[in-house]
């Protein structure tokens, strides 16, 4: 896994949610094949500009969380990309801007379009480690549960 090169975020730090000193890397130009692919992430999350992320309150991924979600997906850029689309899923879901479906029903327009993307980018490029094997399917764990079961 490659570590983070960027210029470290000081002071600023609490503005894209990031601890300070943490690194928020954005070069496409980058020597460094693993910026770049970073960057190109970054791109495509819209997470191109410190405090001005895709998470709630404008916060941003840090280079390590992307680093990774990029090794977590075997290094396919687009699987990293519906990894880090569940994960904001994960993370707009608990937000108090909300949108009526029902009498009782409500959700976050964030999240659910955020769930939307993930859903199609994992239709067409699968899943890498993070959620099955390498090769881009599901884990079967059938026959798991029969190991470990006490009989």
């Amino acid at each position: 896994m490659a570590h983070s090169s960027g210029t470290p975020i000081t002071d600023s730090g609490r503005s894209s949610g990031a601890p300070d000193g943490t690194a928020l890397t954005y070069d496409l130009e980058a020597a460094d094949a693993a910026v770049r692919k970073r960057s190109q992430l970054r791109l495509m999350l819209n997470d191109i500009e410190a405090g001005h992320g895709p998470r709630p309150g404008g916060r941003n991924f840090t280079d390590t969380e992307l680093d990774n979600a990029l090794e977590l997906e075997g290094g396919n850029l687009n699987r990293a990309a519906a990894l880090a689309y569940e994960i904001l899923t994960a993370a707009w879901a608990s937000q108090a801007e909300r949108v009526g479906l029902g009498p009782q029903t409500y959700e976050s327009s964030q999240a659910r379009r955020y769930r939307e993307l993930a859903t199609m980018f994992r239709k067409q490029y699968g899943h890498g480690r993070a959620g099955g094997g390498d090769d881009g399917q599901f884990v079967s764990w059938a026959g798991s549960f029969a190991e470990w079961w006490p009989h």
